[in-house]
């Protein structure tokens, strides 16, 4: 689940009530860029000038992979009575 903090009638942002701040394993609070920064982001992730893609996995490291994700164990859903 990811949240971000909750508009009010679309004008700022404001903390989440405290009732919710327990929902979540991580606060990541992301300042705003300088104007340098944003505009070398922007120019780094648009375009198609980066280097061509490189194969780090093969057919026989995805099989492998697929078996090994066969082993892990899961637990049975445990069985939840209904309140009355």
């Amino acid at each position: 689940m990811l949240a971000t903090q909750n508009p009010i009638e679309l004008e700022g942002t404001y903390p989440l009530p405290e009732a919710q701040l327990d929902r979540f394993m991580f606060n990541v609070v992301i300042n705003y860029l300088s104007e340098d920064d944003e505009v070398s982001v922007v120019t780094k992730t648009t375009g198609d000038d980066g280097p061509p893609p490189q194969r780090i996995l093969n057919g026989r490291d995805i099989l492998q992979f697929q078996e090994l994700v066969r082993q892990v164990v899961v637990a049975e859903k445990s069985r939840v009575m209904p309140c009355n």
